[in-house]
This record gives structure tokens, sequence and C-alpha cells, in this order.
């Protein structure tokens, strides 16, 4: 799913990691001595063989390939995540606070095309590109704005089912959502109450197209800058997505190699219909005309 999601981002014009789906042996893998994993949660342990066995049972096989994700290492010198508030302390050329830029307002949009639930500070990755790159720490240069793990797209679940069918419609802890159900006994018709997998498409978990309201949609959790989206800065980014066609989504789908053909329909076919969705509301509200030129003196 990674693969697909930072190749839509890469394609609207953010920087975004270059993720590809890999088939390999494991026999090629082959561990220093002395590695160590360290979990979200904390807790650092080795990375053995009997570590990397347990990821290897758990990936998906094609007869005795391992399919995997790489991740190629972003350049520069990397800063660490940015923030959808305020501006960095040390980039002179960071001047405008982040919650009041266009681009990180409209992503909201985006994410929400996508269902990208997760697109949050931790996600993202700032890189110093200095003008020599064969001295990455020297100056002059400037900051690479980068957003990263977009495998939360496409219908990524939790280990617990009753958030899964929220995500998307609801944060983590919406106090809005808690009042509503307490006030009304829990009688409101709520989108995650009639949430259900498609048969054969249990890949893509609750994702779909038909509760999909544009406007309604909300983060996993509450992002600065998304919550200042303005009817503007929505029609800014669906003039982008508008030039996204069938065959670009095509294109985009088959980076996701999945090894069933009806699972790559299945989704060309959602992203469709949630961009129809999003389009309609969107630039029919305002002009969705852009990027207007003169040509041959008479031509607009």
């Amino acid at each position: 799913m990674s693969a697909i999601g930072a190749a839509i981002y890469h394609d609207v014009g953010f920087w975004s990691s270059c993720e590809q789906v890999v088939y390999f042996r494991p026999s090629l893998l082959k561990l220093t001595p002395g590695l160590k994993v360290t979990a979200n949660v904390g807790g650092t342990r080795p990375f053995d063989q009997a570590a990397l066995q347990q990821v290897l049972d758990e990936a998906a096989k094609k007869g005795d390939l391992v399919r995997m994700q790489a991740s190629a290492w972003l350049p520069g010198r990397l800063l660490g995540p940015f923030r959808y508030e305020g501006t960095r302390a040390d980039d002179p050329n960071d001047i405008i606070p982040h919650q009041d830029r266009r681009e990180l307002r409209g992503a909201r949009l985006l994410a929400a095309w996508l269902n990208h639930f997760d697109a949050r500070e931790q996600n993202s990755m700032d890189s110093w590109i200095a003008l020599d790159p064969a001295a990455p720490a020297s100056s002059p240069g400037h900051v690479r704005h980068y957003y990263l793990d977009t495998s939360d797209c496409f219908g990524s679940e939790w280990a617990w089912d009753g958030i899964s069918r929220r995500l998307g419609y609801s944060y983590l802890l919406d106090f809005e959502h808690v009042g509503e159900d307490l006030l009304t006994l829990g009688l409101l018709d709520r989108p995650w109450d009639r949430a259900a997998r498609t048969p054969g498409q249990e890949i893509f978990g609750y994702f779909n197209a038909k509760d999909f309201v544009p406007e309604k949609w909300q983060n996993e959790y509450s992002n600065p800058a998304f919550d200042r989206m303005r009817e503007r800065d929505g029609a800014w980014m669906a003039r982008i997505l508008a030039r996204f066609t069938p065959d670009h989504l095509h294109a985009l789908v088959k980076a996701g190699a999945f090894s069933k053909p009806e699972n790559s329909a299945h989704l060309q076919q959602l992203l469709q219909a949630r961009l129809d969705r999003l389009l309609k509301r969107y630039l029919t509200r305002l002009s969705p005309l852009s990027d207007l030129r003169v040509e041959s003196h008479d031509r607009l």
C-alpha cells in the first residue's frame, strides 16, 4: 500500500520516500553481528537470525520468494520531522506558520481521498540538502520536507475492530462524537456502525466509497493544518487531483504489485469513485479553472 500512497503524494507535488515492492530469496540476507531493534513503544532487543525468521515467516510469499517493501534512504542530512504548526527555528527560509500554508491545509483532501488517517508530524521528515552533495552537512543549501509512511492508506486496520471501523470518520478520542452519543443514547446512525469489508477484498479493510463524505473526513488525530482548511484550500487541492485520469490510477495501482488482478481493479474503482465524490464537492462551489494562459494572442 505504501508504494502506491507514496507515488500519489509524489505525483501531487510533495516530496515522498521512494517505496517499491520487491521479491527475493531469504538466503540473500546476511545479518551483521550485534544488530539491535527498538520498538515504537520503547525497549531495545537484539535483531538476530531468530528475529529475522519471525519477520520472514509473517511475510507474503510467491513460491520460494518473499514479498517485502524496499524504502530508499532519504538524501541529505536528516533533521527530524516537520510540524503542522509553527515554523522551524533552524530554517531561516521557513517564515510562514505551517498551519497557514495552503499546501498543508489542502493536503487534508489528499489524505481524505486515500484515507491516510495517520498523516501527522511523526510520519514526516525534513532533510538538509546541501549545494555540495559530497559534503551533506555543508552550507549553502535548503531544507526539503518529506511525507513518510503512507502504509496506512487504503484500509489499514488496528488490532481493535472498533477503532478500525471508525478510521476516517472520527478521531481516536472524539469528544464531539462522545457527547452526541451520550445525549442520544447511541441512537444516531454512524457510518462505522454499518462498515463492512468487501468479500474477496479483505486486504482493503473497511476502505469504501459509498460512505465517503469528503468534507466530513477525519484524521486519526487532530491536525492543526488540516483543522484550518478552508473552502479555497480544498478547491486548490481538488484542481490538482482533478488531473488524475483513469490511466494514471491504473498505473499507480500497478505499483502495488498485487498478486490478484481483481485486487488491483477493486482499488482503482474505489479510488475513482472517491475522487469523483471529492471533485463534485469541491469543484462545484468555487471555480474549477486554474493555470490560465493565453496562446496565439486570441486563445485563452
